[in-house]
């Protein structure tokens, strides 16, 4: 599963961005969407789980909204299964989007 087109992906998520579509919405309570992540790494891991590969990631930012992280990682393992491509969600000047819905 994991490839280059991951690694690309997590290059798209560096930077500062609007991420209201990559967390669980609370408008309450938020009123900017706007974070900076400074680092994105993922890379597999020695260990395995019951055959399974483990990977580790790594992000830093300067915050994070509510189920941010679980979202990003979402799309880089979809990407990892050819699902999705790494610029699936990046353009510059709207929010980070999902094109796919989870049903």
């Amino acid at each position: 599963m994991f490839h280059q087109a991951m690694k690309s992906g997590t290059k798209k998520f560096v930077g500062e961005h609007n991420f209201s579509n990559f967390c669980k919405m609370d408008a309450a309570n938020v009123h900017n969407y706007k974070r900076h992540i400074t680092s994105f790494e993922i890379a597999p891991c020695d260990t395995r789980h019951e055959d399974n590969q483990l990977f580790v990631i790594k992000i830093i930012g300067s915050a994070f909204l509510w189920h941010q992280v679980r979202c990003m990682v979402a799309v880089l393992f979809m990407i990892g299964q050819d699902l999705e491509t790494p610029d699936v969600c990046i353009r510059q000047n709207s929010p980070l989007c999902l094109f796919f819905m989870f049903i």
